[in-house]
C-alpha cells in the first residue's frame, strides 16, 4: 500500500484509466448490426448510448437517455429523420434537437431547451465508428485519419466480429505485449505458429516505441534484435497481426476498449486484398475454414483464462513482474501517460496511419476509396 492507504498499482492505473480512454473514435458495432428501422443500444467506456440511422442510412449516436424524463431512447422509434422517445413521444432529429413535442403544438421555443445529447459518428469498412468523448474540448479527426488502411481500400474484403470478455479492458490488453504466453495458453493454435518463435513459440523480446503507440521486436542473444515480429499496437487500443499464408498476407486488426469497469468490448477485423472472382472465393474459403476457427479458439482460451484473474483490482495487488514483462510495463506506461495528459488538457493525438504496421503487405494496397463497405459477420 502507498501512503494514504492507495494500492501501489495505481501508480500505474490512475482513478479513471479503469472506465477507458475517452476522446477517440472506436468501432462500436457492426455495420450488419444497426438496422433501418430501429435503434440499437451499445454501451462503451461506461456510458449507454443508442445508435440509429436517418432515411439515408446514415448512423447517429446519443446518449441512450430522453432529455425530457431520462427514459432510454433505444426503448423508442425511428421515423426517418428523426428518433421519437416511446414514453411520451417528443422526436429528436439526427442534430439532437427536439423538433416535436405533441402536447406543446406547434411552440418551437419550448423545442429548443429540450435537447439530446450526440457523438460524433461514421461508417467505414463494415464498423460503425463513434467518437466517445468530449468533442468541443477535443474535436475529433476525421475516422478516415485513424481507420486501418485497408478499410479505405476497395480491392480489400475485410470480416468483422464483436464480443465481450468478462474482465477489465486493461487486463485485456496484457496479454498483447506478452507472447511468452502463446506456446502454453495457446500451444498449437494459431499464434504460436505464426509468431515462427524456437522452443515452441519462447523467445527474449524487447519494445520498439512509436509516437503513437508500440511494436515487438524478437531478440537473438548473441546477435541483438533478431527481427520485428509483423504487427504491433496504436493508440487508443488496437493491435495489429500480420500472418504470412502461401497465396499471400492476411491482417488481422483486434480493438479492446472497455464496455465498463469489468467487461471490454473485443472486436476483430480480418482483411485480405482480392483482385479477382477467384482470389475472393480462396479467401472467403480460408477465412472460415482456418483463420475464423483458429482465432476463435484462441480467444476463447484468453476469454477463460482472465476471468481466473479475479478482477483489476486483485490482479494488480498480487502480480510479480518478471523480465518477460518488458512489453508489459511499455504498454501500460503508455496507457497511463495518454490518460494523465487528458487530465492536464492535451490529448495524444494518433498520427495519420502508422507504416510500421502494415509493411509486410503494404505493396499493392494503394487505394484510398471510402465508399465500400466489406462483408461483416455477425457478433461472436
Amino acid at each position: 500500500m502507498q501512503n494514504g492507504g492507495e494500492p501501489s498499482w495505481r501508480r500505474d492505473v490512475p482513478h479513471g484509466l479503469e472506465f477507458g480512454l475517452r476522446n477517440y473514435w472506436y468501432p462500436l458495432a457492426l455495420s450488419s448490426e444497426v438496422p433501418a428501422d430501429r435503434p440499437l443500444p451499445v454501451t462503451a467506456l461506461c456510458e449507454d448510448l443508442v445508435i440509429w440511422r436517418d432515411s439515408s442510412g446514415n448512423p447517429h449516436t446519443f446518449l441512450d437517455s430522453c432529455p425530457h424524463r431520462a427514459v432510454r431512447l433505444s426503448a423508442g422509434h425511428v421515423l426517418g429523420d428523426r428518433i421519437q422517445c416511446a414514453y411520451h413521444g417528443l422526436e429528436f432529429d439526427v442534430e439532437g434537437r427536439c423538433v416535436w413535442i405533441p402536447w406543446e403544438g406547434d411552440a418551437p421555443e419550448k423545442c429548443g431547451v429540450v435537447r439530446a445529447r450526440t457523438y460524433p459518428s461514421a461508417e467505414l469498412g463494415g464498423f460503425v465508428w463513434v467518437y466517445v468523448g468530449d468533442a468541443e474540448q477535443f474535436p475529433p479527426p476525421p475516422v478516415e485519419r485513424i481507420a486501418p488502411p485497408e478499410m479505405l481500400d476497395e480491392h480489400f474484403v475485410c470480416y468483422g466480429r464483436r464480443g465481450t470478455w468478462e474482465t477489465n479492458w486493461l487486463l485485456a490488453w496484457d496479454g498483447t505485449f506478452d507472447p511468452q504466453h502463446n506456446a502454453f495458453l495457446h500451444a498449437g493454435g494459431v499464434t504460436v505458429r505464426k509468431l515462427g518463435g524456437r522452443a515452441g513459440g519462447i523467445y527474449r523480446m524487447a519494445v520498439r516505441p512509436l509516437k503513437n503507440g508500440l511494436k515487438l521486436q524478437r531478440l537473438n542473444p548473441e546477435a541483438g534484435v533478431e527481427r520485428e515480429l509483423d504487427g504491433g499496437w496504436m493508440l487508443p487500443g488496437m493491435a495489429t497481426l500480420v500472418a504470412i499464408y502461401p497465396d499471400g498476407p492476411v491482417v488481422t486488426r483486434s480493438w479492446r476498449f472497455p464496455l465498463d469497469e469489468h467487461r471490454t468490448h473485443a472486436v476483430r477485423c480480418s482483411s485480405r486484398r482480392v483482385d479477382t472472382r477467384e482470389q475472393r472465393r480462396a479467401w472467403e474459403h480460408l477465412y472460415h475454414t482456418r483463420i475464423l476457427p483458429d482465432s476463435e479458439k484462441v480467444n476463447e482460451q484468453d476469454k477463460a483464462i482472465l476471468v481466473t484473474q479475479r478482477g483489476l483490482d486483485w490482479a494488480r495487488s498480487n502480480e510479480q513482474l518478471l523480465n518477460s514483462d518488458v512489453g508489459v510495463v511499455r504498454l501500460r506506461a503508455m496507457l497511463r501517460d495518454t490518460f494523465v495528459a487528458q487530465q492536464e488538457g492535451r490529448r495524444v493525438d494518433p498520427d495519420p496511419w502508422c507504416p510500421l504496421l502494415t509493411e509486410p503487405w503494404e505493396e499493392g494496397a494503394s487505394g484510398r476509396s471510402r465508399n465500400r463497405h466489406p462483408e461483416t459477420e455477425e457478433p461472436a
